[in-house]
């Protein structure tokens, strides 16, 4: 299973997630060893989706390796379909700015939802908050994983 994390150019969106989380990235995503991508978007489709993994532009993406056998990520990738077909959660991203605001219960962003899978299904994560940034959790997984 990998953690792909979008770094390369984008539109007003982007510049815009990048410069209120104040992250090197704009998006974050799941894909799994059968090349599905499990992601919240916000861009069409806009939801939570589990689709195939478009292999042009791999260069825009880092990507940390967390590893697990097949039989666990199965595990982690049953564990997502229970969110397939929900909402993104515009609200989430604007708490960056406002975070007085209350979280959205209702729906997810990209980051938010990853975290939450890579705590209840893989005990990572434990003391973090669901909040976090693209950049946020890339530094977490680079700490635990020691990548240099």
């Amino acid at each position: 299973m990998e953690i792909a994390f979008y770094k390369g150019p984008g539109d007003i969106i982007t510049f815009l997630i990048r410069a209120i989380t104040r992250s090197r990235y704009s998006h974050t995503k799941i894909r799994f060893f059968n090349e599905l991508v499990f992601q919240a978007s916000g861009r069409r489709p806009a939801g939570i989706t589990l689709r195939p993994w478009t292999k042009e532009h791999e260069e825009r993406w880092d990507v940390i390796r967390i590893p697990l056998d097949v039989e666990r990520e199965t595990e982690v990738l049953n564990y997502t379909m229970q969110f397939v077909g929900g909402k993104f959660s515009w609200l989430g991203l604007f708490r960056f700015l406002f975070p007085w605001l209350p979280r959205d219960t209702h729906g997810w962003f990209c980051t938010e939802i990853i975290v939450h899978i890579l705590q209840i299904k893989l005990g990572l994560l434990k003391d973090g908050r669901l909040d976090m940034t693209p950049q946020e959790l890339y530094d977490k997984l680079v700490d635990i994983y020691q990548i240099s």
